[in-house]
């Protein structure tokens, strides 16, 4: 005879989840930082390259950086030929030295001044004749080669100079991590093993005891809430869920934004916004037809009509999510029409 399938315990999923991204952030961050730490590479803010066409010195404001500042860093050229260079094309690559060479950032430019014979003339790229990158706030922290390759239209091969900077490591990202980890692992541990504690047979040790009891009340109390939360969530109706949802998205928000993906937390605040005004619209039209009919719209299409609203007004800023929530929905419709189907079949 085959076993029930057991429902997951939200609680516990969302514990476990927490594990393993903290874990994961941590791994990201620690292996770097001490594979830098006995490594033989040292940080170099300058060099000077001479080739048939130029010198070129590639410099850096400074060797080290933290994760999220904007690194600032100088290209200098001097024409070696008896004639102006009217146009260099460049390319600047960042790749990570001790993960693989992982290629980081890649970006290319051009000067727009004149390079004249015999003088050291900085590439005028910004208004602070600069090139800026802005380095993301969760870089690992390590070693990392900028790889700046030059050339003019008369060249026939570029000239390539490398400096090496060091990221350091974002201390508070760190300790939150550990932090989220070490709660997040002893209230998962105490959850899961508390369902197989017999409170009737404890240990005479009163340290034992006392966890085991621990461990059986906090199982209890992730079953409550999990058991509360899957009622109040089974009687929302749809707008309820898409307001639940613009809700949670909402909360979300200051995460993308504190660590620097501004354009991942827009993408949230938009979705949330038009999550919730679908959510409303679908009270309205719930409380206006209830009031006029006394019935409610039929369960199995509003979500359908209202995933397709969703995506169809998702899709104008983001064209790939809009796709995905187009994807849903036409999942959505072929399972209830596969239900319908096997109904009448029945009957």
């Amino acid at each position: 005879m085959r076993k029930p399938v057991r429902d997951i315990n939200l609680v516990q999923l969302i514990l476990l989840l927490l594990l393993l991204t903290s874990s994961a952030v941590l791994a990201t961050y620690v292996f770097p930082y001490f594979q830098a730490s006995f490594s033989h590479t040292k940080a170099k803010a300058t060099e000077t390259v001479h080739s048939k066409d130029m010198v070129l010195v590639l410099s850096s404001s400074k060797i080290s950086y933290l994760p999220g500042e904007t690194a600032d860093f100088y290209i200098d050229i001097s024409n070696i030929h008896e004639f102006p260079i009217s146009k260099i094309d460049f390319t600047l690559k960042v790749r990570a030295v001790l993960l693989f060479d992982l290629s980081v950032f890649s970006m290319e430019g051009s000067s727009d001044r004149t390079f004249m014979p015999g003088k050291f003339e900085r590439m005028q790229t910004l208004p602070k004749n600069a090139v800026e990158v802005r380095l993301p706030k969760l870089i690992p922290p390590g070693f990392y080669d900028l790889e700046l390759t030059a050339k003019s239209p008369d060249s026939e091969i570029p000239t390539k100079a490398t400096i090496t900077i060091y990221i350091e490591p974002l201390m508070p990202l760190v300790s939150v991590s550990v932090i989220v980890m070490l709660s997040s692992a002893i209230s998962y541990v105490l959850t899961v093993s508390g369902s197989h504690v017999n409170m009737d047979r404890l240990p005479r040790s009163p340290v034992a005891k006392k966890i085991l009891s621990l461990a059986f009340s906090a199982n209890v109390l992730s079953k409550n809430a999990d058991t509360v939360f899957r009622k109040v969530y089974h009687h929302f109706s749809v707008g309820q869920k898409f307001v639940f949802y613009a809700t949670v998205m909402l909360a979300a928000v200051p995460l993308p934004m504190i660590l620097g993906f501004e354009n991942l937390a827009n993408d949230f605040a938009i979705l949330a916004y038009l999550s919730l005004v679908i959510g409303v619209l679908n009270l309205l039209w719930d409380s206006l037809r209830h009031k006029s009919t006394g019935r409610k719209t039929p369960l199995q299409a509003k979500p359908i009509v209202s995933l397709l609203a969703l995506g169809l007004l998702i899709y104008f800023s983001n064209m790939l999510l809009g796709l995905v929530i187009f994807c849903l929905t036409f999942y959505l419709g072929v399972r209830e029409l596969l239900k319908h189907v096997v109904t009448v079949y029945k009957h």
